[in-house]
């Protein structure tokens, strides 16, 4: 009971325009959305971590296509430990002396930032899905558009183009500011109704509509592929016509390279799925909230699902996608022999009995692991 006062004077106080003096607020309801930020907030930077990790160090997965998936937890990570981190600070710290205050430019420029990270995500994963359509659909295309360079480029204007669309609120249009319900800077529905529709539309449901209906396409094509090849002879494909002047080549298999675009294609299916589910909450959360026709507790619980994608698309990956499982698997495998090497180091520094009636010294380890 102690916490739950302590709470309500505390937001009354510091933030009276958003106080809870109807007592909707129950302590368990506070713990409850503390103990979920700090979950997603663990899960989240483990997983992107792991997901950046397995694609920098594994050749297989060092492809055109996983660069794009790169920029997609670099985001996630960064809209982690702006919305998550904040929400976890803001329950312990006294936000009337913090730069986070209401109104000051600090909490509108993270707020912003928040916002435009969350939009870059979903803009690469319709930038994915782009990728595969070209490379299912277009193949003459593919080989003149997605070059490293190309790439760069591509990446740079969507963290050009996507900080621009949230750029109207820093001109009047919409407005930032701290919201104790959350206790962090964000977006406020309730300033523009206009502008929430517009970045909805353009910063959400645009790239979705996008990312599935392309998806869709490239599951068509590639249904139509998959009929034309031997499932018992992996280097076989089963066609009538040959090109007898074309190079010998040495691409993968035809089974293989469609085995990796079915995996490829089906991880980015789901992680779209999965954000068009915490979109249309997030729309339901900012529309019914410009008319305060949603409740406090709905309104916390709501922005957490809105922003689980950040923290769960790289589970996805590694549920759907067999690559990324091996990977993450020699991640754990690597990371569990270094820490077992270090301790094994450490005893060695003395000199330590490895096997019975051998005595290897530190610098015998050390000269061993060179070798």
């Amino acid at each position: 009971m102690f916490r739950r006062d302590l709470i309500l004077a505390y937001r009354t106080m510091v933030h009276p325009r958003a106080a809870y003096d109807d007592g909707n607020l129950d302590p368990s309801d506070t713990t409850a959305y503390f103990v979920c930020n700090i979950i997603l907030l663990v899960i989240g930077v483990c997983s992107n971590l792991l997901l950046i990790l397995s694609i920098l160090t594994f050749k297989k997965l060092r492809t055109i296509e996983n660069a794009f998936v790169v920029n997609l937890a670099v985001a996630d990570s960064l809209s982690i430990v702006l919305l998550d981190v904040l929400s976890v600070i803001g329950e312990f710290v006294d936000n009337g002396n913090s730069p986070l205050e209401d109104d000051s430019r600090v909490c509108k420029a993270v707020a912003f930032f928040c916002i435009s990270t969350c939009i870059c995500s979903v803009w690469s994963v319709a930038a994915c899905a782009l990728y595969i359509y070209v490379r299912v659909c277009h193949k003459a295309l593919y080989e003149v558009l997605y070059t490293p360079q190309v790439v760069i480029v591509m990446i740079f204007w969507l963290w050009t183009l996507c900080p621009m669309i949230v750029l109207p609120s820093v001109m009047g249009w919409g407005s930032f500011g701290f919201d104790s319900r959350l206790m962090h800077c964000t977006y406020d529905s309730s300033a523009s109704g206009s502008f929430t529709y517009f970045m909805l539309t353009l910063g959400a449901w645009t790239p979705l509509t996008l990312t599935l209906y392309l998806l869709g396409k490239s599951i068509i094509v590639l249904r139509k592929q998959t009929t034309n090849v031997d499932p018992y002879m992996p280097n076989t494909l089963v066609v009538t016509t040959v090109e007898l002047d074309s190079p010998p080549s040495r691409s993968p298999s035809p089974n293989t390279t469609l085995r990796s675009e079915t995996n490829t294609m089906r991880s980015v299916m789901f992680v779209a799925l999965y954000m068009v589910i915490a979109w249309i909450t997030m729309s339901v959360v900012w529309i019914l909230g410009q008319r305060t026709q949603i409740g406090d507790v709905q309104f916390m619980f709501g922005m957490i699902l809105a922003h689980s994608p950040c923290s769960i698309n790289g589970i996805i990956y590694a549920l759907t996608n067999e690559d990324f499982r091996e990977a993450y698997m020699k991640v754990f495998t690597f990371w569990r022999r270094c820490r077992k090497n270090g301790n094994t180091e450490g005893d060695n520094k003395e000199g330590v009995t490895t096997h019975p009636g051998t005595i290897i010294s530190g610098r015998e380890t050390s000269l061993l692991k060179q070798l």
